[in-house]
Parts: C-alpha cells; structure tokens; sequence
C-alpha cells in the first residue's frame, strides 16, 4: 500500500492542538495530544480573493501595519520623507489619528491590535540613521516604551498583542549601512530579551505569527529561503515559489499563513500571493495592484489565511500608493479520520 508520503509529497506533520486557523484544503495532520487524525475538508486560502477597500488618507510606503482587517493601525513610512502620521481602519474606511511622538520613522517593526499596539526601531529616511526606539498605542495616543536592544530596519516582526512579541533580522547600524543581521528579540510587556538567532542573516524579508510560533520568508538575499520559529530556535522549511524582498504576510502561526505583494527585481512589482499550510506553499489569487513595500510588511496583523490587508506601498519608483485591498477565504472545517 502505498505510504502518504509518495503520494503527497511530504510526511503528515504532528502537532500539539489544532491550529486555530487551518490553513488549506486538504491539509492532514495528526493531533498528538488527543491521538487523532485529522483533515481539513472544505473551503481554503484557494478559494480566496482580494477585493478593494478604503484608500489611506496619506498615500505612503514602509509603514507598519498591526490590528486586523475589520480592526487596523496603519503608522510611520514615508511619504516622503518618513512620517508620524498614524491612521485607523474599521473595515471599510482609513481614518486620522493622533501622531507618533517620537522621531519620523519608516521601515518600523509592529505587532499589537488596533487598541494595544507596539512600534519599534526602524530608520529616519533622510539620514538613514537607524533606530531602537519603541512607541506603545493605547486606541488614542502614543507614548514612549523601553528601547529595544540593537537598533535595526527592515526585518519582520510576530505578535498578537501589545505585551508579547518577537522582531526578528533587518538592517542594523547606528548610521548608514546594509549590514544584515539574525538577531531575534521578544519583548514581554516591559522589557526586551534577546533569543536565539535566525539561520541567516536577512533584511527586506516578510513574516508573522505569534511570540512562540512565527515563519520568516527571506527577500532581501534574493532567496526563497524561509524559516519557521517555535519559540526557542529557528528552523529551514520548505521554499515559497516565486522569490519577493519587500513583500506582505499576514499569519497565525508557523503552519497558517500567506504572502504577498513585493519586488521580484529592482522595479519589478508582484501582487502574487502564497498560502502556506506547515507543509508546502501554494500559489493563490493575485492582487488587484502590484507593490512592495505596503502595510504588512513587518508581519504583526491577525488573520493569516483567512483575512489580511494590504494598504500602500509603491509600484513606481518614487510613487506611494494609497490604495487598501482586503484578502477574504473561506473558514476550513477539521475533521477527524480517527483515533490511535
């Protein structure tokens, strides 16, 4: 008889409880905990699209994005030159409101929800000087956190709440440079640790996911590369198909997530999008307009496969872009195929 690996390709994966958000038809797994094995039968991030939503009132790029899809803070990017300007979404429409108050920064790293959200490090676009500084929302104001450890742009970030998150890899310097870096960081309310480090050094890269569950999908090195974090160390996983830097993702943890937007090569848009199950990637709908470098991009939005947004960015050089999509599929149903 044969095995599930020959037909399928790859071994069915074990894991602790039942993602909250499964990520694709047809994904089995077995569940440790409770001895069965499971399916996920009907609906899919393949049965998902994108559809328009508000404009931003301030057309940008390299702003952070936390918050969900009916529920968003779009803050910092540049404009340019970088901003402090920050914006809430309600589902249907971007509304002011009240600045960050520390330095004009972009290419941030994010995480939080609409009400508690967490800004920190990045650059000021027009020295290049790069940043440690954290900022912290409470749904009406900003107000200074404690600094992160290594100053540092243009990594990605995991976290679903103002009080436990991860900001991974980047750019660090105190002043310009390209020097890229593995560095992970957690912080837990108070106070920043550092954890251990990512396999390779990367910068202008995607990701998401939660404090002890998050995926790292490389752009910067020109790779398809990517990782997956259990909250102690970093592991390789398998390659998304089409290469991106300066992409989007929107996940729930290191088994349900997507991709999308990004450069392919220097002014080269991409509004194709990918949806990762913890096993494979695969390629789903595309996006309305092509561009990098849109909210998203540090990874600190809810959703994962089943709802994400995208606002901003570029598609011209030079050219920002105030244009939101809405990514919508379908809930997926567990099923169980029996017990051991």
């Amino acid at each position: 008889m044969a095995k599930y690996k020959e037909i399928k390709g790859f071994t069915v994966q074990t894991l602790s409880s039942d993602p909250s958000t499964p990520s694709s038809i047809g994904q089995v797994y077995y569940n440790s905990t409770t001895n069965t094995l499971k399916y996920v039968s009907v609906g899919g991030a393949s049965g998902g699209s994108w559809s328009s939503g508000g404009n931003l009132n301030t057309a940008r790029a390299l702003g952070a994005f936390t918050g969900s899809i009916s529920a968003g803070l779009y803050f910092g990017g540049n404009t340019p030159p970088s901003t402090q300007k920050s914006e809430e979404y309600n589902g249907t429409s971007w509304s002011e409101g009240n600045d960050m108050t520390e330095t004009a920064r972009d290419q941030m790293y994010g995480f939080g929800t609409q009400a508690a959200s967490i800004s920190a490090a990045g650059v000021t676009g027009s020295t290049g000087n790069k940043s440690k500084l954290v900022e912290l929302y409470n749904g009406t104001s900003w107000s200074a956190g404690t600094d992160n450890n290594t100053a540092r742009q243009a990594g990605a970030s995991a976290g679903k709440a103002q009080t436990a998150g991860i900001m991974y890899g980047g750019v660090d310097g105190s002043g310009p440079g390209n020097s890229n870096n593995k560095m992970t960081e957690s912080w837990n309310g108070t106070a920043w640790s550092e954890l251990a480090d990512m396999n390779t050094a990367s910068a202008y890269f995607t990701g998401g996911g939660s404090q002890n569950s998050a995926i790292a999908s490389r752009g910067g090195a020109r790779s398809t590369q990517c990782e997956s974090w259990n909250g102690t160390s970093w592991s390789e996983i398998a390659e998304n198909n089409t290469f991106r830097d300066e992409g989007a993702c929107a996940a729930d943890s290191n088994v349900a997530a997507i991709i999308y937007s990004g450069q392919l090569s220097p002014g080269t848009k991409t509004g194709a999008t990918e949806s990762w199950n913890g096993s494979s990637w695969t390629e789903v709908a595309d996006m309305a307009t092509v561009r990098s470098w849109g909210a998203g991009g540090t990874g600190g939005q809810s959703g994962g496969p089943t709802s994400a947004l995208m606002a901003g960015g570029q598609n011209t050089p030079g050219v920002r872009q105030a244009a939101t999509e809405e990514w919508t599929a379908p809930l997926l149903t567990v099923n169980t195929i029996g017990t051991s």
